[in-house]
């Protein structure tokens, strides 16, 4: 009596048939996400129907009066933005430095200038250690929603001594000032 052939399977067609398993449950997943009564993103059958469901997301470009209202809303901002704070002072703004250290032979400082979008306002690093200063000054520029300090770059060699130097970055313009939190850098 002949024995029936054994079907041997190796470690790669049973990782093909894993692999193949996985792509066909995901695929059918997937098609069931996309046919559901309840997806918010399934596109309508009938494209003439104008109803916008409360959970659809309308994506027709913004009408004239749409973009009037954008507008108006912008320049209100600027309009609040530009106003002086009561008492007669200016705008009290929280400079934050994004980067501070050395890199070879130059110290660089980057900042920027949340709750304020204009141009022209002045950017000052200062450095200081044990009565020992150095500073460096900037402009700042909008950006796409805050103000932003050009990069201040000190070389090396304006600093009188190494090791760690605490930096702060003050802002001030016609409508706004304030200053940042101290951070230490290293200087070698």
């Amino acid at each position: 009596m002949q024995q029936p052939k054994r079907i041997r399977f190796t470690k790669k067609s049973l990782i093909i048939g894993a692999v193949l398993a996985l792509v066909i449950a995901g695929g059918g997943v997937f098609a069931y996400q996309q046919t559901r009564p309840d997806n918010p993103r399934k596109v309508s059958e009938n494209p003439e129907s104008t109803a916008q469901n409360e959970d659809e997301i309308n994506l027709d470009p913004a009408t004239d009066e749409e973009k009037k209202e954008t507008d108006q809303h912008k320049d209100e901002l600027v309009k609040q933005n530009e106003q002086p704070q009561p008492g007669g002072g200016n705008k009290s703004v929280t400079p934050s430095i994004v980067d501070a250290s050395q890199y070879g032979q130059q110290v660089e400082v980057r900042a920027l200038v949340s709750g304020v979008y204009e141009e022209g306002g002045t950017c000052k690093a200062t450095f200081t250690k044990s009565g020992q200063t150095v500073s460096k000054q900037s402009a700042g520029f909008k950006d796409a929603t805050t103000t932003t300090c050009t990069p201040m770059t000190i070389p090396r060699a304006e600093f009188p001594s190494a090791g760690d130097w605490s930096v702060t970055v003050t802002y001030t313009s016609g409508s706004s000032t304030g200053t940042s939190a101290s951070k230490t850098v290293r200087i070698q």
